[in-house]
């Protein structure tokens, strides 16, 4: 262990000096990371960052201060402006309400001009079915005329009347075939090729005999029919071709005017529904048949 030596009156005084100024350099240290270093103190600051670094936050809190108050209270610049930036936003909304007005109005234009279409188109609709009616009764009209011009008609097939005198030719078919004497009021060949010549027989009740009788020219080439209109002949080959289906299956069917007798019911045919139904009750006899 080490010996202890008394200090002298001259070495105490040097250690607590020394003491003294090592307590002082302490304190000057604490004063430059503290910020607290107070001018005229015995040590220099070696480094002066720190105390720079405190008055920018300083002048940062300053300034954020300022900015708060002239937010709530703006200068005469200020202001101004935000006078401006009101006016600006109340034309902006003026603008959006006028284009908003405009719109609606051309949007009840847009309306009421379809109400108008609506009804011009309602209009027409009308118009084309009054029109299409209209053509239906014309179309039943000129129907029921040809059906009369062609009433007293017979059409031959196969006949070979093709002479100068087919008017008597036809008078003498029906005579010594068919059993009927008449005389034929007009008769002409209407196809070459086919064979085909209509007559016109001088009243009704002469050529609803000849109809009935045409059966004696079973077995030849010669065959009688009614004079069909166009649409009736569509709807008579209708009818044959569902016979002939029927007679293919073994089913009796016989054909007659718009209508098939089938396996012992009768069936007329619906010109609207474009196809034969079934009869609810025996109608009376059609004369053309």
């Amino acid at each position: 262990m080490r010996n202890q030596k008394n200090l002298t009156s001259k070495e105490i005084v040097w250690v607590t000096v020394l003491i003294a100024a090592r307590s002082k350099q302490h304190r000057d240290v604490l004063d430059r990371y503290t910020g607290n270093k107070k001018v005229g103190q015995g040590m220099l600051n070696e480094n002066p960052e720190p105390e720079k670094g405190h008055k920018l936050a300083i002048e940062e809190q300053d300034n954020q201060k300022r900015k708060r108050e002239t937010s709530f209270s703006p200068s005469p610049e200020g202001q101004r402006v935000q006078r401006k930036q009101k006016r600006v936003q109340a034309g902006d909304m003026d603008e959006v309400k006028n284009m908003f007005k405009t719109l609606m109005e051309e949007i009840a234009e847009m309306k009421r001009d379809q109400r108008a279409y609506q009804t011009e188109v309602t209009t027409l609709r009308e118009e084309n079915q009054r029109l299409t009616e209209r053509l239906e009764r014309v179309e039943q009209h000129l129907e029921k005329l040809e059906k009369a011009e062609r009433r007293n008609n017979i059409v031959i097939k196969g006949g070979k009347l093709q002479g100068s005198e087919i008017t008597a030719e036809v008078e003498e078919l029906l005579k010594n075939k068919v059993g009927i004497q008449t005389k034929i009021q007009d008769a002409r060949l209407v196809s070459e090729k086919y064979d085909i010549v209509v007559a016109k027989i001088e009243n009704w009740d002469t050529k609803r005999a000849i109809m009935k009788q045409k059966n004696k020219l079973k077995g030849s080439k010669t065959f009688i029919e009614d004079d069909y209109t166009k649409q009736e002949s569509e709807i008579q080959k209708k009818i044959r071709g569902i016979a002939a289906a029927e007679k293919g299956k073994g089913v009796e069917a016989k054909v007659g005017y718009k209508k098939m007798i089938w396996a012992g019911e009768v069936w007329h045919w619906d010109t609207k529904l474009d196809k034969l139904v079934k009869a609810p009750s025996h109608p009376k006899e059609n004369p053309k048949n």
